[in-house]
């Protein structure tokens, strides 16, 4: 039986079923960055570019990406999205700008590929607005970094990623790991509340 929720037992693609499950506050993060030459960051920064503004045009590419990512990605589900929010950060020492997408839905499936596709138009956006200029920047280090799923008004982060300290490396902490965390946090009225109680009377 395949693990990948998009195929069937038989191998075969199909959109998940998601019509059982509740309806929820989800909120997905993700990021990327696009490195080019200090005088093209320069002229992005100026608003001088041919263009026009490159900043604030990724920002908008962004977000109509967002919700235009079912049209782009076979499987995924439509989504009446809540809240898209882009920020463009520039970065001398890189020399680029990093790029943070948060996408925000009350929904029954979560936003984790409008945050990634995004957060991916908005860089393409940047490239396109300074290749004019610069057609060897790069773009890389596009992830997911942080799912969130409201419950009673509690934000329960659900996978995200982090640097430990004195590591180089990024580590992810996904649902499995959170499991004993979410069991602890769902409010007295929640099954999965009720389910805790039972398990702890039976190891009684």
């Amino acid at each position: 039986m395949s693990q990948l929720s998009h195929i069937t037992a038989t191998g075969e693609a199909h959109m998940v079923d998601v019509s059982e499950k509740s309806v929820t506050t989800r909120v997905a993060v993700a990021e990327g960055r696009v490195v080019m030459k200090p005088e093209t960051l320069a002229l992005c920064l100026s608003g001088d570019a041919k263009k026009g503004d490159v900043l604030g045009t990724a920002r908008i590419a962004g977000i109509m990406a967002a919700k235009k990512t079912h049209e782009l990605i076979p499987l995924c589900h439509p989504l009446l999205i809540s809240k898209v929010t882009l920020d463009l950060t520039p970065d001398d020492k890189l020399p680029g700008v990093h790029v943070r997408a948060e996408v925000k839905v009350g929904g029954q499936t979560g936003v984790e590929m409008e945050a990634l596709t995004a957060a991916s138009v908005a860089l393409l956006t940047l490239y396109d607005m300074a290749k004019a200029l610069d057609r060897a920047m790069v773009i890389g280090d596009i992830r997911l970094l942080e799912i969130h799923l409201v419950v009673a008004a509690q934000a329960i982060p659900i996978f995200w990623v982090i640097r430990l300290p004195g590591k180089g490396a990024l580590h992810h902490f996904g649902f499995r790991r959170l499991c004993p965390l979410l069991r602890e946090t769902m409010p007295d009225g929640h099954p999965n509340h009720r389910k805790r109680k039972k398990e702890r009377k039976r190891s009684q």
